[in-house]
């Protein structure tokens, strides 16, 4: 007669081991994607932060051009208006200039002498000039009679990072 002996048989363990394994598994690629979606959220967040911060600085100081004040003067307020940069004078008379120098948005206050960085990651920055009736300047850069019309400015601001895009866009009307 046999008799029956305490503890776990070898199919028993086998069986348990492989069990928890897969577990084991399962758990670690739920952590890794969420891991993975966290880092991507935050560097969306990032890119997405550096990206309206730099975008609502360019506007509200180009919101500042008083065309009033350069037909009462005669003198220009946009000075150079390309693809990829402007240069204007705001109504404190402030020479300001945006651009984009490899992958980073510059802001110069003082006629391009010193400049500060806006942001960086920067794919792409690109400024739409506008005339009175909403008619697209062309061809650019502008030429100067074709700077004094300009009344509108669409700017157009994407950064690129870690496989995620952020692309922001913006219509300015200055004082007029």
């Amino acid at each position: 007669m046999r008799t029956r002996r305490e503890g776990f048989t070898m199919i028993e363990t086998i069986v348990s081991v492989v069990v928890l394994g897969i577990l084991g598994v399962v758990t670690a690629v739920v952590l890794f994607e969420a891991m993975d979606a966290y880092q991507r959220a935050s560097v969306r967040m990032s890119l997405s932060q550096e990206a309206r911060e730099s975008m609502q600085r360019m506007l509200r100081e180009m919101r500042t051009v008083d065309y009033r004040a350069s037909a009462s003067t005669g003198s220009k307020v946009v000075l150079t208006a390309a693809a990829s940069q402007v240069q204007f004078v705001d109504s404190s008379n402030n020479d300001i200039t945006f651009d984009q120098s490899g992958a980073t948005v510059r802001r110069s206050g003082d006629g391009q002498v010193s400049w500060d960085t806006l942001c960086n990651n920067v794919s792409s920055l690109s400024f739409t000039y506008f005339n009175s009736s909403n008619a697209i300047l062309s061809p650019l850069p502008l030429s100067a009679a074709n700077r004094d019309l300009v009344r509108c400015w669409a700017v157009e601001l994407t950064l690129s990072s870690g496989g995620q895009t952020i692309k922001l866009r913006g219509l300015v009307f200055p004082r007029d």
